[in-house]
């Protein structure tokens, strides 16, 4: 590595590794009691500390951390590659604080983790000799009941997985029990993705939570109210199957619990009652009311989308629900709050004030009123405020005022004269796809908010990005590492929302999935021909990249539409839909793309990539990246793809495969900062750019 980075481009290397090991990035932290805990990566740890500091102190301009596992020095120790997979506490309410924490450790980036606890006085691991909780490498699913039981799933012997490779059993395991004599509680269909079970805590209110999800997109719950745990004696509830409640929502529906109601996200039109909800709803109701007689029940609609408008997420609080809204892919927020005798009344609604998203999450769950917001943009730095919510309606505030602000990133690349705005593609069928344009002297468009009599700039390098799937959302960041590499360089950077995503909420979604998988590969044609159209660029100087399920997307655009495209850069991609289904994970993923071994073959072979490689085509120069630790879409996609194109007589094909990094693609900063490297030579060699890093 140091070696290539050396003979090619070392000052943009600096340049990414100053960014992503720049100590003013923003600390993200949760709160448990009394102090705030953050996983930290800097010049100094590379594979990160984790630590904690007072609340009054982490607002403090250099805030005095202190260090509680040094995953650096644990990699020394055991010489092993540790990747930090995060941790789990039990909740017991009150304010009070666990002294023996879950923590999950993942070797070089899998998805599959090593679980030890970790005692917080004594500041070392419990081995499991000593009573601590320990399970080896695996895709592990666990929750606490309480500081001495666990819920967990994992590879414990026959039938403890699904085909998915993710738990279909569900064990109730007591401290100093043997995992495998622990009692298996709840069990699914090896056909299922997963089960998993939970217990969640709304004041002096505990509920147990088993679910069967049967598809990536659908599941059954059932629910159970708590009356105490084991120790305090009497007959411990692990020893009994009595009390549970299937709940009688739509299996594709989302649920979460706020006091005591129930929330409801609706994803298909459901009919309850005398009540009618269109899909994308978010609806609450009584909880025991609704256990009880559902269809007797009385809802309360706390949001119905529009042509427009659509849900995003929602944090919830001791008293208010805080709804994140999209407007034409533009964040909004709006209040409620919660009342438990008199019901919900909304309290404010605010939109963001430019191109930026907002996400607002719980400072310390239903425990308190506080939040955490971030707000971040495409050429402004992201913010992190925390306000009270009862404070901000008390005065009228902004949301997005600065007195909120605790910390801030810097300008981390030259963003003068840079502009974004929002234009629209038409697709083949005559569907409006937006799409977001970052650059410098944007060319004037009855979309864009600039104008200007002078005579437009000439077409420009522009990297067009895209996933369009499992309604997940493109939404404005900041991104620090494309402006430095890209935007600084005199390039276009473009993001596109076509269907398959979720910026216009499920039905957006549901536009592209399975037989209509093609859809969102015509809106990504269709942004492309805007931009030619537009003379922001050619298709000569026109790079499409994508990863994932984005990279089965830039796959597609290398081989149904080479002549769209100068470049093509598909990272961890899923490419061959004839096997995808028998590979790791990939069964889950048959709700969203289909069944190749049925009829549905008929249609996926003609959007699988590998298999619509052709000898007489031209393909314009591509770039395949993948991760040998990749335990979630395997790396063979990469591989075989790359081995089809070379074999067809196609010679402008470049593949890098990380040892490790998992479905990331890399495990550290200087992983990231060489496969990033890749990507951006790749694409100044295949341009004929100028190499402008000082």
């Amino acid at each position: 590595m140091e070696q290539f980075v050396k003979e090619t481009n070392q000052p943009l290397f600096d340049r990414l590794m100053s960014i992503y090991e720049s100590k003013d990035n923003i600390p993200y932290a949760s709160k448990r009691g009394n102090f705030l805990y953050n996983f930290w990566r800097d010049e100094k740890n590379v594979r990160g500390v984790w630590r904690r500091v007072s609340v009054d102190g982490y607002k403090e301009d250099a805030p005095e951390w202190e260090t509680l596992i040094d995953l650096d020095q644990l990699c020394k120790e055991e010489n092993k590659s540790w990747v930090w997979r995060g941790t789990q506490v039990a909740d017991l309410g009150g304010g009070r604080e666990s002294e023996r924490v879950i923590v999950k450790l993942s070797l070089g980036g899998t998805d599959a983790v090593e679980v030890r606890e970790f005692d917080m006085r004594r500041r070392r691991f419990v081995r499991p000799e000593e009573g601590g909780f320990f399970v080896g490498s695996g895709k592990t699913y666990l929750s606490h009941v309480d500081e001495d039981t666990l819920l967990i799933g994992t590879q414990v012997g026959e039938r403890s997985v699904t085909r998915s490779g993710y738990p279909a059993q569900i064990r109730r395991w007591r401290r100093g029990e043997r995992l495998e004599e622990a009692r298996v509680v709840f069990e699914v269909e090896d056909s299922s993705v997963s089960a998993s079970s939970y217990v969640t805590r709304h004041g002096e209110r505990r509920l147990e939570w088993r679910v069967c999800q049967k598809s990536f997109f659908s599941s059954v719950r059932y629910v159970r109210r708590m009356r105490g745990d084991s120790k305090e004696g009497g007959k411990g509830e692990e020893e009994e199957e009595e009390g549970w409640t299937m709940l009688e929502v739509p299996e594709t529906a989302s649920v979460s619990c706020i006091g005591s109601f129930l929330l409801v996200l609706v994803k298909d039109d459901w009919e309850v009652g005398r009540y009618k909800f269109k899909q994308g709803s978010l609806v609450a109701v009584q909880l025991e009311s609704f256990l009880q007689e559902p269809q007797r029940s009385e809802f309360t609609l706390l949001f119905e989308p529009s042509d427009t408008t659509f849900l995003q997420g929602w944090c919830k609080t001791k008293g208010f629900l805080v709804l994140t809204l999209l407007d034409q892919v533009k964040s909004s927020l709006r209040i409620w709050k919660m009342q438990e005798q008199d019901g919900w009344v909304c309290e404010l609604h605010q939109s963001s004030p430019d191109i930026s998203t907002i996400n607002v999450m719980a400072v310390e769950g239903e425990d308190e009123d506080q939040v955490w917001l971030t707000r971040s943009s495409y050429i402004e730095p992201t913010s992190l405020s925390l306000l009270h919510v009862n404070d901000l309606l008390s005065s009228k505030t902004s949301f997005f005022d600065e007195a909120f602000v605790v910390k801030r990133l810097p300008h981390m690349f030259q963003h003068r004269d840079m502009k974004v705005t929002q234009h629209f593609a038409t697709s083949k069928d005559g569907t409006r796809v937006p799409f977001f344009l970052i650059a410098r002297d944007l060319p004037a468009s009855s979309s864009s908010s600039s104008s200007s009599s002078s005579s437009p700039p000439p077409p420009r390098p522009t990297i067009l990005y895209g996933y369009g799937g499992f309604q997940v959302s493109m939404l404005p960041n900041y991104q620090a590492d494309v402006g430095a590499a890209w935007l600084e360089q005199g390039g276009a950077y473009v993001v596109a929302n076509i269907r398959g995503g979720g910026e216009f909420g499920p039905a957006w979604h549901r536009a592209a999935m399975r037989e209509k998988r093609q859809r969102a590969y015509e809106d990504f044609f269709a942004v492309a021909e805007e931009l030619v159209a537009m003379n922001v660029t050619r298709p000569e100087l026109l790079a499409c990249k994508g990863g994932s399920n984005g990279g089965l997307l830039v796959g597609n655009a290398l081989t149904q539409r080479p002549d769209l495209f100068g470049a093509v850069i598909c990272s961890v991609p899923l490419l061959d839909l004839r096997r995808y289904h028998k590979l790791l994970a990939g069964a889950s993923w048959m709700d969203e793309y289909g069944d190749p071994d049925g009829e549905d073959w008929k249609y996926l072979k003609d959007i699988s990539p590998y298999h619509q490689v052709s000898s007489s085509a031209r393909y314009p120069p591509a770039l395949f990246t993948t991760s040998t630790r990749d335990d979630r879409v395997h790396p063979g996609h990469a591989r075989r793809m790359v081995a089809n194109l070379l074999s067809a007589g196609h010679s402008r094909v470049h593949y890098y495969e990380n040892i490790e990094g998992g479905h990331g693609g890399a495990a550290d900063s200087r992983q990231r900062a060489f496969l990033n490297l890749l990507a951006y030579q790749f694409l100044y060699k295949t341009f004929e750019m100028p190499n402008t890093q000082e």
